[in-house]
């Protein structure tokens, strides 16, 4: 008995050590002496089990790798022509090549497995910083950031001037209504502006700036300067006078039913958004709507000029508002906004104004008891983008808030006049002024954001000439 138990305790002994240091107290001993180490735990580069003492680090997927060989399986593929049917989601990290035609008898339509190269494995802190063998944290290396190195980190953490965003959330240009050309979606109803649904491998790994207002370059680091006009630059026709940008809203009644000539049946508040070229974002006060003929419809816009030109900073120092019924058919109106930035302060190019028709009640700021709207038949551009096949009501009027009344003498007004403000069935009014950093004739200091105006110019944006050169 004596015996066995000696026998068995130096058996046991043999056994522990037979695992190189008792596997650090991470793993347990396997046969052969062959530790097999703890989740996170191993040896060397190779992270062979060794004696379990030393961590692994995070794996995420690696920035740039070599490429290898992969066998999937994609429905659709002609491997003799080397195409496929459509990319589905999980295709996005996959770029394809060197097919094999010869595998699995070739050419078949049906889809079956061949062999591609692939890029971007998982990768020992994404293959940007190196593993701390003792606490099994990654050091990443500048411009890295994350567990395992995963995502890049925004330059100069965009200075405390803006939002480090990745890049499935950068915006296309800066308002809701500047994708709608694209899209086709002209409802008021987006209010940011336009993302894109974004599949690439690095979707939520590379990031970037999104600056606050005022703010610029690809670290925010740089305090914008005012824009303006270049007001030495020469128009093509000096005979005819200089034209400002004119913006369009369109506004149809949702279900109207009312005659040619009348207003649209349309009872509410609503605001409008106004982003300068230094990316401030203004929403008036509510407008009330109103708009049948006469007077009302005249103070309606007039109302409309105020509430943008009280926004502050006299961001819009002075704008033209001019109104016509417009009708589709008989039975839908629809009315029509011609918005004219006229002020030095909003000379050239504007961001399109956003449109808040959306119910808003206690707690909003401004409160809004919203348009009744016809889905996808409202629209802001520059110019009138004539979408709905529109044309001036027959017998209506035409109101501008400087001429008041123009009468149409019982038909449509007819395409003529190259002036917006005259003619409300003009097809673009793009503006002949232009827009630039200290109009082009001064320097921006940007550590204040105040131009430093060349010789014979002054203005907050060097509009003005001082002296004749």
């Amino acid at each position: 008995m004596i015996y066995a138990i000696v026998v068995l305790a130096t058996f046991l002994a043999y056994a522990q050590a037979g695992c190189d240091n008792a596997c650090s107290g991470h793993g347990t001993c396997g046969q052969n002496g062959i530790c097999q180490c703890y989740d996170n735990w191993g040896l060397g580069l190779a992270q062979y089990s060794g004696d379990c003492s030393q961590r692994i680090c995070p794996y995420e997927i690696a920035f740039v790798d070599s490429p290898y060989l992969e066998s999937t399986y994609r429905k659709g593929l002609d491997h003799a022509k080397g195409t496929f049917g459509a990319a589905t989601a999980d295709d996005d990290t996959l770029e394809i090549g060197n097919f094999n035609p010869s595998r699995n008898g070739g050419n078949t339509a049906g889809g079956e497995p061949y062999t591609s190269v692939a890029r971007h494995r998982y990768a020992e802190c994404s293959g940007r910083g190196l593993c701390n063998r003792d606490n099994g944290e990654c050091e990443c290396f500048p411009g890295y950031e994350g567990k395992g190195c995963q995502r890049t980190s925004c330059p100069n953490d965009c200075s405390g001037h803006g939002r480090c965003a990745y890049i499935e959330k950068m915006p296309y240009e800066t308002t809701a209504m500047a994708f709608a050309a694209v899209s086709l979606d002209w409802s008021f109803l987006s209010q940011d502006a336009h993302t894109f649904t974004y599949r690439g491998w690095d979707r939520h790994k590379t990031r970037g700036c999104i600056c606050d207002p005022e703010y610029g370059d690809v670290d925010c680091s740089k305090r914008m300067c005012p824009y303006g006009t270049d007001i030495m630059d020469q128009r093509n026709n000096l005979n005819k006078q200089g034209q400002y940008e004119v913006q369009t809203i369109l506004f149809q009644a949702r279900g109207a039913g009312v005659e040619d000539g009348d207003a649209p049946t349309l009872q509410g508040t609503f605001a409008l958004t106004f982003k300068s070229q230094l990316n401030e974002t203004f929403t008036t006060n509510p407008i009330v709507y109103r708009a049948n003929t006469g007077v009302e419809l005249h103070d309606f816009i007039l109302d409309v000029e105020q509430a943008l030109e009280s926004l502050p900073n006299r961001v819009i120092d002075d704008v033209k508002v001019h109104a016509a019924i417009m009708a589709k058919s008989a039975a839908v109106n629809t009315l029509r906004l011609n918005i004219t930035f006229s002020g030095e302060h909003v000379q050239g190019p504007q961001n399109l104004l956003t449109v808040r028709a959306y119910s808003c009640g206690d707690g909003c700021t401004p409160k809004l008891s919203g348009l009744q709207l016809e889905p996808n038949k409202q629209a802001v551009s520059v110019g009138f983008v004539n979408k709905f096949g529109l044309s001036l009501a027959t017998g209506a009027s035409y109101f501008d808030s400087i001429k008041g009344t123009i009468n149409v003498n019982g038909a449509a007004v007819t395409a003529g006049s190259d002036d917006p403000r005259l003619n409300p069935n003009i097809g673009y009014a793009m503006s002949d002024f232009n827009s630039y950093e200290c109009g082009r004739r001064g320097k921006c200091d940007y550590s204040t954001g105040i131009c430093g105006c060349f010789a014979g110019y002054t203005g907050i944006s060097c509009g003005t000439i001082t002296a004749l050169v």
